[in-house]
């Protein structure tokens, strides 16, 4: 590498790559050769966190004096990609930061737009699970516009975290915001014992690993308790829970609730 330009395609490949060793090298340089870790605006940390290369963000972020990178550039961008893309061995490497390098996880790029919501819209289980971890001024609000990330995550077929947000208990628990579809399930013979229990046969389509695809309208069905608990998205983004008689021929819709996502 003879030019300040090879060093610099270079670093871009080592830094998209996880080329642990060839970061070392380029960072070893000084002079007129040196490389700026934090051009672009922390592109070398954002995209190392993004790709998942845990070597090469701990090369980052041990560097010190005026080469020490910004772990907040861009809104916490590095953090938001990493959960994004469902790299826990990076997300806990920046969680673990403290003092002024401490991240935000509660920064949001929009309304309904931080780490919490990507992690569960994408279907990153175990990222989902270090955040839930979170306490203190930590805690992350999983009723947040009323459970807009339950909902995707139910939307997108993630079982797996959907399962995750179910199993939540206390002041977490999942439809608290959803009274209507407790009104709908404890109507008939088959009602549930508690509120909590009409909460999980609301979501018994991907808590129990019944579900089954549906139409192209993405419902999703599965037997529940003398019928078929049905899921479907209507309008203006809700969720159109159906229960529908199970009896052979019948097909009759014993009950709906609209609920409002």
């Amino acid at each position: 590498m003879d030019t300040q330009a090879d060093n610099e395609a270079a670093w871009v490949r080592a830094c998209e790559d996880g080329d642990v060793v060839t970061v070392k090298a380029l960072l070893s340089l000084s002079g007129q050769h040196k490389i700026d870790a934090n051009a672009d605006g922390g592109w070398a940390l954002r995209t190392a966190c993004g790709n998942g290369h845990l070597g090469v963000v701990r090369e980052l972020l041990g560097l010190s004096g005026d080469r020490r990178v910004d772990v907040h550039a861009g809104e916490e961008a590095a953090f938001h990609v990493a959960c994004e893309n469902g790299h826990v061995d990076v997300v806990r490497e920046l969680l673990g930061l403290s003092g002024d390098r401490r991240v935000d996880v509660h920064e949001a790029w929009a309304i309904g737009d931080d780490v919490f919501s990507k992690a569960c819209g994408n279907g990153h289980v175990g990222v989902v699970r270090e955040l839930l971890g979170l306490s203190g001024d930590r805690r992350v609000d999983v009723h947040s516009w009323q459970e807009a990330d339950f909902c995707e995550a139910c939307k997108q077929g993630h079982v797996g975290v959907v399962r995750e947000l179910l199993a939540l208990t206390g002041d977490r628990v999942m439809c608290t915001y959803h009274p209507a579809a407790a009104a709908l399930l404890a109507a008939g013979p088959t009602a549930p014992a508690s509120p909590a229990d009409a909460a999980l046969w609301a979501g018994v389509a991907a808590a129990d690993g019944l579900m089954r695809s549906g139409a192209a309208d993405g419902r999703m069905v599965s037997a529940a308790r003398g019928g078929y608990v049905v899921w479907s998205w209507g309008r203006r983004r809700s969720l159109v829970v159906s229960r529908v008689s199970r009896r052979e021929g019948d097909g009759r819709v014993l009950g709906v609730a609209r609920i409002p996502c």
